[in-house]
């Protein structure tokens, strides 16, 4: 019997150290309480739930007062709604444990009853499923994110679209209005005007070429750029719309000469549009807003200073910011960069990025990029630079057009003939490969546009390099569109063309760029 009994006694101590090794795997917990005494009963794993010492007493209110009174008052319910009914009830609740450390927990209770019917007891888990229900909560950010980039990408879409169609007519409208100027005009009141509508037509330039930078960001493509044309050139395109907002953009250049910095433009232009985002949006409630843009150099590096005049932020959240997923806005209010992305954008460019920040005072980003020394920054804007053209330029050469616009078809039609070039023009690619394969050596030029029905400008191209038959004329292509990538979408053609430029363009440009063609 002895035998027996110890037996039994290692078997019982063996389920309960089972038991308990189940419970801690599984991080749940077992209680009871007795309705009639109020007494509580929990095992030791409900204790490491609550954060608690095991040895100590706890008591059923002492349990409950460890849940937001919002969440106390939802559990009263579902226990009161289990005794009435005499069914189980269960539920997530969240609260904070003995260490302030706050957790979500799942709850079962099932009611026991005695042999009259009546509910003596409830018994059931307790279990802690923080880390579910913040995986959850991330897989939901994800999604949101997920859902806001492709509202981004649609948008983009539909802006290169609406780029497109607004670059067409600016083309036509800003080349007669050069021509007005040089031919027409003679009173100071109507240059003054001209001068006026150029101005306008300038910003809305400067728009569309910001869409057109923007539109491929996540090119991976290095290059040696301008830190201070970088920066420049996003503040041109912003300040328009910063400035309906009442926000001023200040920009200060400390360095002693331009640096260049080596990388992806697009990538740090984008975190560079982040930064001036978050700081629209910290000072939406602010009296003063500005936006102040310092550049300094340090050795061996540039630092770009981007402060606002916002809310600040609070000294709790500061480690937390450049967190994966974490942000303070609401889905569809940012540009959908986080910090966390920025930061790792601008270590892979070697630099780094940190803040300081002070509440209802505002916050700085501070960014540090190591740089290089050119004495001459040369792009494809050296071919402008090298002409400049007198109201007497002549362009004596045979030119063929190709653009379903009338407008441009008209305007390049009469800037071209004007300057006595030889011009045909034609509204569909086909055509005009017809009558280039016909009459090859009365052309020394074609202009295309890329985008066309029927032929793109890019199939004309293949089609007429691919006929070793004829005399090659120079190529060039012009677009309104703002997402055109010619390395990238058409890099079959890439060697193929002679020039490229983006609608809208004015009468000056374009003349500046026929010409170097010949020279």
């Amino acid at each position: 019997m002895n035998v027996i009994n110890n037996d039994s006694e290692k078997d019982i101590s063996f389920d309960k150290n089972l038991l308990s090794k189940i419970q801690e795997f599984a991080n749940i917990g077992i209680w009871e309480l007795d309705l009639k005494t109020e007494l509580t009963k929990w095992s030791e794993q409900v204790y490491k739930i609550y954060g608690l010492d095991s040895t100590r007493s706890l008591s059923k209110d002492e349990g409950v007062s460890f849940y937001a009174p919002q969440e106390r008052e939802r559990l009263a319910k579902m226990i009161m709604n289990s005794i009435e009914q005499r069914k189980p009830f269960f539920g997530e609740f969240e609260f904070c444990d003995a260490k302030g450390q706050k957790k979500w927990v799942h709850s079962y209770g099932e009611p026991i009853c005695d042999d009259e019917g009546n509910v003596v007891k409830l018994i059931g888990t307790f279990q802690d499923v923080t880390k579910r229900v913040e995986f959850e909560k991330l897989a939901q950010k994800q999604k949101e994110m997920a859902q806001h980039q492709a509202k981004l990408a649609s948008l983009g879409e539909l802006s290169a679209g609406v780029g497109h169609e607004i670059n067409n007519p600016l083309s036509v409208a800003w080349s007669y209005l050069d021509l007005l100027k040089e031919k027409y005009l003679e009173s100071d009141k109507a240059k003054e005007i001209a001068q006026k509508i150029d101005a306008n037509l300038s910003r809305i330039k400067n728009i569309t070429e910001g869409l057109r930078k923007f539109a491929h960001v996540d090119s991976e493509k290095k290059e040696l750029f301008s830190i201070k044309e970088s920066v420049e050139e996003l503040i041109t395109m912003i300040r328009e719309v910063f400035h309906s907002d009442a926000i001023e953009i200040q920009l200060q250049n400390n360095l002693s000469k331009d640096l260049f910095i080596c990388g992806s433009k697009g990538r740090l232009e984008q975190v560079f549009l982040n930064m001036f985002t978050n700081a629209k949006y910290a000072m939406k409630k602010s009296s003063h807003k500005s936006i102040d843009v310092i550049l300094d150099e340090v050795p061996g590096q540039v630092r770009i200073t981007i402060s606002d005049t916002g809310s600040g932020i609070p000294e709790e959240l500061r480690e937390k910011i450049f967190d994966s997923f974490f942000t303070t806005k609401k889905v569809g209010d940012g540009t959908g960069l986080g910090l966390s992305l920025s930061k790792s954008i601008i270590e892979e460019f070697g630099g780094s990025l940190s803040l300081n920040s002070e509440i209802n005072k505002g916050t700085s980003f501070i960014i540090t990029l190591p740089v290089e020394r050119k004495a001459l920054f040369q792009e494809t804007k050296e071919v402008n630079e090298k002409t400049n053209l007198s109201s007497g330029t002549v362009i004596k050469n045979k030119i063929l057009i190709v653009d379903d616009e009338d407008g441009i078809r008209d305007v390049l039609g009469e800037m071209l003939e004007d300057l006595c070039a030889s011009v045909s023009s034609f509204s569909r690619a086909e055509e005009a490969y017809i009558e280039y394969c016909e009459h090859p050596e009365d052309y020394d030029l074609i202009i295309s546009d890329v985008k066309m029905p029927g032929w793109t400008g890019t199939t004309f191209l293949k089609v007429l390099r691919e006929n070793q038959d004829i005399k090659q004329p120079r190529f060039l292509f012009i677009t309104g569109g703002v997402n055109l990538n010619l390395d990238k979408e058409n890099g079959d053609v890439k060697e193929e063309f002679d020039g490229c430029i983006y609608k809208p363009f004015n009468r000056k440009e374009m003349i500046k760029l026929v010409k170097s063609l010949f020279e």
